[in-house]
């Protein structure tokens, strides 16, 4: 049984952004979990109370699973969005084609995530 509804808990990091830590009791251990957004923070802070810790805990794995498979690098979402172009001359295409490599480079730098969408 959950002794407290776990609540996230916001910190401010150095480079300004923020984490959500989600504090809870795991086997009478005290245990924690940490998001990069609030709402992912708060769906597995109610998936505790609502259907407990074991339970909450596949889902939230289960998701992670599902999102890393749905990730795509820099390049490969360039070169799709790329082969969406209409009314573009082929010159054009073939250049276009070429910038992803030179990007995939710093896009593989540490600290930068693989693209989901971009607008």
């Amino acid at each position: 049984m959950i002794e407290s509804v776990p609540t996230p808990e916001v910190k401010t990091l150095a480079d300004g952004s923020h984490s959500y830590k989600v504090r809870f009791r795991e086997n009478g251990r005290a245990t924690s979990r940490t998001f990069a957004n609030n709402r992912e923070a708060l769906r597995f802070a109610k998936n505790i109370e609502n259907l407990g810790v074991s339970e909450a805990q596949r889902i939230l794995d289960e998701r992670s699973a599902i999102a890393a498979e749905n990730l795509w690098s820099v390049k490969d979402w360039c070169l799709h969005h790329i082969e969406l172009l209409t009314g573009v001359q082929e010159d054009t295409l073939k250049d276009y084609r070429a910038m992803p490599s030179s990007v995939s480079s710093l896009a593989s730098s540490p600290g930068v995530s693989p693209c989901r969408s971009a607008t």
